[in-house]
């Protein structure tokens, strides 16, 4: 009975060493993917990574980057959502209207999309141009 359970508990530490290999590897990739994509990638800092797994199991990490701008400072920590495959990444807004981007980002992470575009869709406060642009990033987003 001791050996048995002794078996369980190293089991389940090794899953969890692998899981978490596996999240420290999709946490690298989507570093690597969203520091590409700023004006001046080796200034990033990264905070609140977390991953999940679509419903066809893609990885999904999200988080916050901060990062300088082309005048070097820095600019604030901004939301970022990495998906593997053709997604790829995309990093949040300050400003005018970033709340549009926010929230979808928010609602992409959370797996909370279809009930984001449900609500965009229903108001009359977003413009056909952001229904449309939500609807084909999600379809992009939906192929993985």
């Amino acid at each position: 009975m001791k050996n048995t359970w002794l078996v369980a508990v190293a089991l389940a530490g090794l899953l969890a060493a692998c899981a978490g290999n596996e999240q420290s590897a999709s946490f690298e990739k989507a570093k690597a993917g969203i520091a590409s994509q700023l004006k001046d990638p080796s200034s990033a800092q990264f905070r609140g990574m977390k991953a999940r797994r679509t419903d066809k199991g893609a990885v999904v990490v999200c988080g916050e980057v901060n990062a300088k701008n082309g005048f070097g400072g820095y600019i604030g920590f901004t939301p970022f959502i990495w998906q593997e495959g053709s997604f790829g990444g995309t990093i949040g807004a300050n400003g005018d209207g970033a709340y549009l981007v926010n929230d979808f980002i928010e609602a992409l992470c959370s797996g909370t999309q279809q009930a984001y575009l449900a609500k965009v869709m229903s108001s009359d406060r977003y413009s056909n141009h952001y229904r449309d642009l939500l609807k084909k990033s999600l379809k992009a987003f939906n192929e993985n």
